[in-house]
């Protein structure tokens, strides 16, 4: 059956949606007003396409903000390292440019939007300019249907396009003349929607320069300051518009700008104008001024400060230079300049505020429409530039379409076995999923290893009470040396974590029943091997948890009483705090698809341990 996807917004993030929806076999429709596609994100490539930033992934995330955790598992699953693996696929080779910051060989974004294109029309993508969107048709009880979405063309007719999922990737409101008007707010507000007001983002401030000043100054750079507030400083390069400050460290401080606007009414931003130097060293230089010079020569060549930056301390002392070293000193290293607004929202580099991300379930599917899902910019977050916005777009794009994928192709068969109604999700069982310790599988850390063979077993086993306990403890007592890695250690301080017995322990940094790469007696799980060297099943061997996995059982009780059983496979989202950091998920990547048969037959012994005899003989029936 074709499964079929509505993308809205032709920008970065909706384009990457289209992508991975396409490479999971989906027929995907990308709508966007514009003329054409992707304007956005030549615009975003004018300085060079900042595409990502090389800094470790934990400062990385550090730059979201208070946004970081909702933000880290997709940011994760798609980091800087896959998007510049990405860029190479398109032929387009990244390099790390001097701050860190990651840009395309080419340095411009029209080589790589072209590759891109070519491959989307390739996959069958189909494009559809000149179509606004305006919402979800109703579902007859006055609800919209997320199913049926509704397009303006530019001639005034409206067309209804039916599919099986939609992503929507509309951006923010600050780059209206690229499509990114924020015209989609009151359409989910109205939805029922929680959505943030939508503010400026790395943006510049307003400042009531005196004509004079603007006259001479505007266009000009501060070189090498150092612009504070909030508590923060950031150095760079500021530049003097006509009607204020903008520049990298201006755009990096403009949240903390906005937010204290809108606090107290207006908001002081000092800028250092000779950051390499204390003040007890710029006091001292100015106290060697000679009789001849005038004001601006001594600052100048006492300090090394330029025209600008000596205007600019007449422009916020009203002409009132203090003579006083010690007194020049403390403002030449905190210039303050009284900021009552920063640039209106169609100024700025991005967008603040959006959709609360509360409205969201972990695949970045909208909780009231099943089916919607939602990336990039229209998400309420903000980072500053330094290629942190186009990293997020791109991994939260990437997150909400195989959520798209997911939700599309979990479909459940149900069978009732008088005492349990068995739900099993028959996308996994039909899946080729299977275990690939010992030949790729890349462990559960925070960084993906391969070599360390540790598999799932990083954070040992939890078990499932004290029948399980005992069971396991007596079970480790038959093993000998040679088929057991660390005999003696679980001989010297025991098979637990502790003494609730709840546990098992952890050695080297995984289970203590992990024989490693190299271990004469065979690597993989001593469990395991002994059971199989004995012709018993692992099954009555190893804690519920090992065998189980990847199999995930949610139970429930519902109002009527009858308990409900969900078998399906685990997610990043069942490791709990952990997953969160987690760099490699066997369940979520296509590395792991590679079995030979599918999951139902694969896992016969686990899943008839599961559901019973019955029930699996059913669903193999049904298979076929």
């Amino acid at each position: 059956m074709s499964r079929t996807a509505t993308v809205v917004g032709g920008g970065p993030a909706g384009l990457m949606a289209a992508e991975v929806l396409a490479s999971a076999g989906f027929h995907v429709r990308v709508f966007d007003h514009m003329a054409s596609f992707g304007r956005k994100f030549l615009l975003a490539g004018r300085g060079g396409l900042n595409i990502t930033h090389s800094r470790p992934i934990d400062e990385l995330l550090d730059r979201y903000g208070s946004q970081r955790d909702a933000l880290e598992p997709a940011i994760r699953a798609f980091d800087p390292d896959r998007l510049q693996a990405w860029c190479a696929d398109l032929g387009e080779a990244t390099f790390v440019g001097s701050s860190g910051r990651v840009f395309p060989g080419s340095f411009r974004a029209t080589p790589l939007l072209r590759a891109w294109l070519r491959r989307l029309t390739d996959a069958g993508v189909g494009f559809e300019p000149r179509h606004r969107w305006l919402g979800w048709c109703d579902d007859g009880s006055g609800r919209p249907d997320p199913t049926r979405s509704l397009f303006e063309r530019s001639d005034g007719t409206t067309v209804e396009v039916v599919a099986d999922v939609t992503v929507l990737a509309l951006g923010g409101a600050s780059w209206p003349r690229v499509g990114s008007d924020g015209g989609w707010v009151s359409v989910l507000r109205a939805a029922g929607i929680t959505v943030t007001e939508l503010r400026p983002a790395n943006c510049g401030v307003e400042v009531g320069w005196s004509y004079e000043f603007v006259d001479r100054f505007a266009g000009v750079p501060l070189k090498n300051v150092a612009v504070g507030a909030g508590g923060a400083w950031v150095r760079g390069d500021a530049m003097i518009t006509a009607t204020g400050l903008e520049g990298g460290p201006v755009y990096d401080r403009s949240a903390a700008i906005r937010d204290t606007i809108v606090r107290d009414g207006s908001c002081t931003v000092v800028i250092d104008l000779q950051p390499d130097l204390s003040e007890a060293q710029v006091a001292e230089r100015l106290a060697r001024r000679r009789p001849k010079d005038t004001t601006t020569s001594w600052i100048r060549r006492a300090v090394g400060l330029s025209s600008a930056s000596v205007s600019l301390l007449r422009e916020v002392t009203g002409n009132q230079l203090p003579v006083d070293p010690a007194e020049l000193a403390r403002l030449v290293k905190a210039a303050p300049l009284r900021v009552e607004r920063t640039m209106s929202i169609d100024r700025a580099i991005s967008t603040a505020g959006g959709i609360d991300l509360g409205e969201l379930d972990d695949s970045f599917m909208l909780r009231r429409l099943p089916g919607a899902f939602v990336a990039g910019e229209m998400l309420d977050w903000e980072a500053p530039t330094g290629g942190y916005l186009l990293q997020a777009a791109f991994s939260t794009a990437t997150a909400a379409a195989r959520g798209a994928v997911g939700w599309r192709d979990r479909v459940f068969d149900e069978i009732d076995d008088g005492d349990t109604l068995w739900r099993v999700d028959r996308s996994f069982m039909a899946s080729n999923w299977t275990c690939i310790w010992g030949r790729g599988c890349a462990g559960i850390g925070s960084e993906r290893a391969p070599h360390l063979g540790h598999g799932c077993c990083s954070l040992g086993a939890e078990l499932d009470g004290p029948d399980e306990a005992r069971n396991l403890s007596a079970l480790s007592a038959m093993l000998a040396p040679d088929e057991f890695e660390h005999h003696a250690e679980a001989a010297a301080g025991g098979i637990f974590r502790d003494d609730t017995r709840s546990a098992t322990r952890v050695v080297d940094g995984a289970c203590i029943f992990l024989n490693r790469p190299g271990f004469a007696g065979g690597a993989g799980c001593a469990l395991h091997l002994a059971a199989v060297a004995r012709d018993e099943s692992p099954i009555e061997w190893k804690p519920s948890v090992c065998w189980q996995l990847p199999v995930k059982v949610d139970w429930e009780m519902r109002d009527d009483g009858v308990e409900v059983a969900t078998v399906r496979g685990w997610s990043r989202a069942d490791w709990g705090e952990h997953g969160r950091t987690m760099a490699w998920v066997c369940t979520e990547e296509p590395e792991a698809f590679v079995g030979e048969h599918p999951v139902v037959e694969s896992l016969a012994d686990e899943l008839t341990a599961i559901v019973g005899r019955e029930v699996y003989v059913e669903l193999r029936r049904r298979r076929h």
